[in-house]
């Protein structure tokens, strides 16, 4: 019995570990770049709530 009937190109666990590796620090670096693009917009957001408030205060 043939455990290959069709002939696919079968992968073995090493070659599996590397792609589910290669595809966790790929979501890793996609991350980390949409993490940092909130938090630098939230850090803007809130420098500019920060200033409007000071002035506001220093205006009165």
């Amino acid at each position: 019995m043939n455990a290959n009937p069709l002939n696919l190109k079968l992968v073995n666990k090493k070659e599996v570990k590397q792609m589910i590796d290669a595809a966790i620090d790929q979501h890793n670096k996609n991350a980390t770049l949409i993490s940092m693009a909130i938090g630098f917009s939230l850090l803007g957001f809130y420098a500019d709530g920060l200033l409007r408030v000071v002035e506001k205060v220093t205006a009165t």
